[in-house]
């Protein structure tokens, strides 16, 4: 598990909520983590989840030199 995937983990905690609303369209969790003062705990997982896959994938084009 990576240290954002922790929801008791540091970089979740109240310590990085700013008072607002997440940016989903609809959440109304607290936004504000470590990684970003926009995003819910749940919908940064989700979000920092698809980076590392793209992240993975442009390596992976790379290796192969189709990229």
């Amino acid at each position: 598990m990576s240290d954002y995937e922790d929801v008791y983990g540091e970089g979740n905690s109240h310590t990085y909520l700013t008072g607002k609303s997440c940016i989903v369209v609809g959440c109304k969790q607290p936004a504000g983590t470590a990684w970003s003062p926009l995003w819910c705990v749940k919908h940064n997982i989700s979000r920092m989840k698809q980076i590392e896959a793209a992240q993975r994938n442009m390596q992976e084009q790379i290796s192969r030199g189709t990229a």
